[in-house]
């Protein structure tokens, strides 16, 4: 049974002719909030609020408000008609004028009621389709919806209850606009469009926190993930481990099903976060409650010839980055127009895994070295990542001017994983490096997201375990990492 509301927020202008100059757009931004509360003996429809005894649900959205950006010629708030809460179908009329122009405003969920909430579903739309590959935007707009903190909004995030009959809890959402920057001019829009409608919808779907206690972990290879989350992030505040991670063990086991690339399996590699992961310029990636494939999954090459910095195709420009394979790895593609921006929407890895544990995966600030073509080390955010050299091996050979402490120029911004510290690899003792591909039980070779800076090259594990360099055009195979939220 539901219990449930729509509001909405309208953003509109309307569009009688082409403006030189000017780009005019429709732009009709609706926010719902769908409330589901399956708690309830009978099927109720109401404005947002209900009552049973002394509980009651009233999920609302308040405080809209403009950032910097385009003003709006208009703005109206109508107030529901109870005045109890405010309906917010808010009408504003948006002129572009020029690329790098947009229109930013922000919004609270509220609740004001006795339940617990959380997101049920998430989507987002763009001229009444799922904006995908498929319907994609103007290669000249912009469009996010995220916390204000620039946090992504997720299925099972929380919507706490009201602390009392006057302070309720909010979630403060931000959307956003705009005429993208880079794009080409105002009348070369007009030109190719003419006059068009753009129509952005995003939907939210809260429904009651479920009651029903955690359960307890008992063991990694049945766990359900968001246990396994709770469970590992709790036991990797540790500064060092003998190899415990709560009730489970660094080098513990699970299988993930990655649909037709095959049923694979992952292992805890590492449960602690030493003094150093505090450090400003420190990569997360081998911090806290890591997990890493045990096997490999697939072969893919870390550049295409096209994309690398030479003719032969060998080239390291650009490192981990704006490489194809980082791209491959998340299941994205560089946005037009950005940098390293990331759109999690093509086929690739991430794209794969099952939606319990896509939904738990955590954004990482991952730290990656420079070849001959760069000049400092790379910082991005991503969901799967490869390793570094130093996250697998311990340099042993004495000497700073030879080896990967010298080749790898991030080895002293990360740290070498607790399960390869467990395991003694170094670079002279490296066989519990080698990873194999199950399917024919044998050892191969596995990239990883260092380049070498004196050479056009990146590194890859061996099927012998040991560190090597060569071609980004090469294929070879791949196993990612990822951590938990």
């Amino acid at each position: 049974m539901n219990l449930y509301m729509v509001d909405t927020i309208i953003i509109g202008d309307n569009m009688n002719k082409k403006k030189k100059n000017k780009i005019f757009l429709l732009l009709i931004l609706l926010l719902g909030i769908t409330v589901g509360f399956a708690a309830l003996a009978t099927t109720l429809k109401i404005n947002g609020n209900a009552g049973i005894g002394k509980n009651s649900w009233n999920i609302y959205w308040d405080s809209i408000g403009n950032e910097d950006g385009v003003t709006p010629e208009t703005a109206t708030e109508i107030v529901d008609e109870d005045t109890t809460h405010k309906k917010n179908i808010v009408t504003f009329d948006v002129t572009f004028d020029k690329p790098g122009d947009f229109y930013e405003f922000q919004v609270d969920a509220v609740n004001a009621g006795t339940i617990d909430a959380e997101i049920l579903e998430i989507e987002s739309k763009y001229n009444d389709a799922v904006i995908s590959q498929e319907n994609p935007l103007p290669s000249y707009l912009k469009y996010s919806v995220k916390y204000a903190d620039g946090s992504d909004i997720t299925v099972g995030d929380k919507l706490a209850k009201r602390t009392s009959t006057t302070e309720f809890t909010r979630k403060r959402y931000k959307i956003r606009v705009e005429y993208d920057k880079d794009a080409v001019t105002i009348d070369d829009v007009n030109d190719q469009d003419g006059d068009v409608t753009h129509s952005f919808s995003f939907k939210v779907e809260y429904g009651q926190s479920s009651t029903e206690p955690t359960p307890s972990a008992v063991a990694l290879a049945t766990d359900p993930w968001d246990v396994i989350a709770a469970e590992g992030n709790s036991a990797a505040t540790q500064e060092s481990t003998n190899g415990t991670c709560g009730v489970y063990n660094v080098g513990d086991t699970k299988e993930v099903d990655l649909g037709d690339l095959g049923v694979h399996t992952v292992r805890i590699a590492n449960c602690s976060t030493p003094t150093v992961c505090s450090d400003n310029d420190f990569s997360q990636t081998a911090c806290g409650f890591v997990l890493e494939f045990e096997d490999v999954i697939s072969t893919h090459r870390i550049n295409p010839i096209e994309q690398s910095a030479n003719v032969n195709g060998d080239g390291t420009k650009g490192g981990w980055e704006y490489s194809d394979m980082r791209a491959y790895v998340n299941s994205g593609k560089y946005l037009e127009g950005t940098t390293n921006e990331i759109n999690y929407a093509t086929d690739g890895i991430y794209d794969k895994f099952p939606n319990d544990l896509k939904n738990k995966l955590d954004d990482t600030k991952v730290v990656s070295g420079y070849g001959m073509a760069d000049v400092q080390n790379f910082t991005t955010t991503d969901k799967l990542y490869l390793f570094s050299t130093h996250e697998v091996w311990n340099d042993v050979d004495g000497d700073s001017n030879t080896g990967i402490d010298k080749q790898d120029t991030a080895y002293s911004y990360t740290r070498q994983l607790d399960y390869y510290i467990g395991q003694s690899v170094t670079t002279s003792s490296y066989a519990a490096a080698k990873k194999y591909n199950t399917a024919e039980d044998t050892s191969v070779t596995w990239w990883l997201r260092s380049t070498n800076e004196s050479y056009q090259n990146f590194y890859y594990v061996d099927s012998d375990g040991q560190p090597r360099f060569n071609r980004t055009r090469n294929t070879y195979w791949v196993s990612p990492a990822f951590k938990l939220k």
